[in-house]
């Protein structure tokens, strides 16, 4: 009989779209907002923690594809 090998499939890993993003942070804002400070619930805030939640999952993304190449 012969042996099979195990074919591993690969992946790729993607950071979620700009719109996923901002709608999370917008969320997030809001509920800090509400719940801690209202200076957490403004334009600038939102577009804040978008840019660094943007950069965050595409860096990991990145982070994973490069792992699983080696």
């Amino acid at each position: 009989m012969a042996k099979r090998r195990a074919v591993k499939a690969k992946v790729e890993y993607t950071p979620p779209s700009r719109e996923q993003i901002s709608s999370f942070a917008q969320q997030v804002c809001k509920q800090f907002g509400e719940q801690i400070d209202p200076v957490f619930n403004t334009p600038e805030a939102k577009r804040d923690l978008t840019a660094f939640f943007t950069l965050v999952t595409t860096i990991w993304a990145k982070h994973l594809n490069r792992q699983q190449s080696t």
